[in-house]
C-alpha cells in the first residue's frame, strides 16, 4: 500500500474512534479543526484559521459561522481593524475542544501502544520532520 493511502486509512480510523466517543457528534471534522485552532492561539482571526488549517478562506468563513451558530465561538470585531473579527471560544466550545484533545489523546495513546517508548519518540519525531518537510515541498 502506498504511504498516503496508509496515512489516510490511520487517520479515518483516528475519527472514527474520536467521533464515536463525542458529545457534539454532529460537527465536522472542519468545526473541531476551527475550535482546535483558536483554543491553541486564545483568539484569532479567519485568514489566521485559514493559513493553519491550508483551507481557502470562503470554507473557513462558512465553518466559523456554523461554529458561531452552534454557540461554540464568539466574534467581535476587532477595534484596530474593524473589517476584521477576532474569535474565540464560548465556554462550550472550550468544552468541546477539551473533550476532543482528551479522545485524541487517547486514541493516540492506544494507537500507539504497539510500540515501545523509544519506538514511540522515533516515530513521533519522524513523523513531525516529514511534515515539516513536505509543507517546504508545497510552498515552492
Amino acid at each position: 500500500m502506498i504511504l498516503v493511502h496508509k496515512l489516510s486509512a490511520i487517520t479515518k480510523d483516528g475519527w472514527r474512534y474520536t467521533r464515536n466517543r463525542l458529545i457534539h457528534p454532529g460537527l465536522t471534522n472542519a468545526a473541531y479543526d476551527v475550535c482546535g485552532i483558536i483554543w491553541q492561539s486564545g483568539s484569532t482571526n479567519q485568514d489566521n484559521i485559514s493559513k493553519a488549517l491550508k483551507m481557502d478562506k470562503s470554507s473557513v468563513a462558512k465553518v466559523v459561522n456554523k461554529c458561531v451558530n452552534d454557540g461554540l465561538v464568539e466574534r467581535r470585531v476587532n477595534p484596530s481593524n474593524r473589517r476584521e473579527y477576532i474569535l474565540t471560544l464560548t465556554s462550550e466550545g472550550q468544552t468541546v475542544v477539551q473533550e476532543l484533545i482528551d479522545i485524541v489523546e487517547q486514541w493516540q495513546s492506544e494507537s500507539l501502544s504497539v510500540l515501545s517508548e523509544e519506538e514511540r519518540v522515533q516515530f513521533l519525531n519522524m513523523v513531525d520532520r516529514v511534515a515539516v518537510h513536505t509543507d517546504k515541498m508545497n510552498q515552492v
